[in-house]
């Protein structure tokens, strides 16, 4: 299922910012944690860019409490994700991130990769159809090694090869030493990996 999102046009990040929180207080009361504090915001579909996740990031600063953001179709490249992995490597509050269906390519991902070997809450990161190679997901297989806390990553849509699906699989499977299996990632429960392309496919 397609995530939600807000598909109102917003002239601004700041409006649309502004109506993702109203929506959140109007319409998903379960998700305010009661002291102000917004616990998800969707911005799916709003075409945003890197200017606008800047804007975000900046404002999110202080709100500790969110745990849910939805940031999918919203023409992130990489200068995008280079604010979002730094805000991830000291984000505390932050179970589940969705950056499908923009355009962060290998740097994009091989940058989040970084911020997973850092990150201590995020379960949940759906980086689907965003041009993900070889590469990237060698890169976040590698991340993943030094990672108990993620359970789910989607990585469809992306041309992942087999080098890309084989490090996948390693960095589950990889039980050769009592330290090789405490640190890595077998706290994950599901890989979704619908139409990725692979070599010779």
């Amino acid at each position: 299922a397609r995530l939600p999102s807000i598909s109102s046009s917003f002239s601004t990040c700041r409006d649309s910012i502004e109506s993702a929180l109203l929506l959140c207080d109007t319409q998903h009361d379960d998700r305010n944690n009661g002291d102000g504090s917004i616990d998800a915001i969707f911005l799916g579909g709003n075409h945003i860019g890197d200017k606008g996740v800047a804007r975000i990031v900046d404002g999110l600063e202080d709100c500790i409490q969110y745990r849910k953001l939805y940031l999918c179709d919203n023409r992130i490249s990489r200068n995008g994700v280079h604010l979002i992995s730094q805000s991830l490597r000291l984000n505390k509050s932050l179970i589940e991130l969705s950056l499908a269906d923009n355009s962060i390519g290998d740097f994009g991902a091989s940058l989040l990769a970084t911020s997973l070997t850092e990150n201590v809450t995020l379960k949940i990161l759906d980086l689907e159809n965003n041009r993900i190679g070889c590469e990237g997901t060698k890169s976040i297989a590698g991340a993943m090694m030094h990672n108990t806390v993620l359970q789910y990553l989607v990585l469809s849509e992306n041309p992942i090869g087999d080098d890309g699906a084989r490090a996948l699989l390693r960095c589950i499977f990889d039980t050769a030493s009592l330290k090789s299996l405490h640190n890595s990632n077998h706290t994950i429960i599901s890989i979704i990996l619908k139409k990725v392309t692979f070599a010779g496919w």
